[in-house]
């Protein structure tokens, strides 16, 4: 067994990915490699995707108002501790 030649794929960015929702090039015929979508197809897809960007915020807006501006659980740990401190000159209290 010879040793495998290694593929070099192209870098890309954001800025160089084609315009026009998720699929972009793909929805147009002719783009190398691309396959062929149909009007009714992409607009299907780019339905979906539109869904799933509303989902996305609606789930984002209502995860934010059951927080409550509660601190996580990490800030909590650091707080019982910072409290723990503070209470140990006359409290004989332990935390786990």
């Amino acid at each position: 067994m010879g040793a495998r030649k290694r593929r070099l794929l192209p870098a890309t960015t954001l800025a160089a990915l084609p315009a026009g929702g998720m699929l972009g090039g793909c929805t147009t015929p002719g783009v190398a490699g691309a396959p062929v979508v149909t009007a009714a197809l992409a607009s299907r897809v780019d339905e979906g995707f539109s869904v799933q960007g509303e989902v996305t915020r609606e789930m984002t807006a209502q995860m934010d108002a059951a927080s409550r501006d509660a601190m996580t659980a990490k800030g909590f740990g650091g707080e019982a501790h910072r409290i723990a401190r503070l209470m140990s000159d006359r409290y004989n209290i332990g935390l786990i």
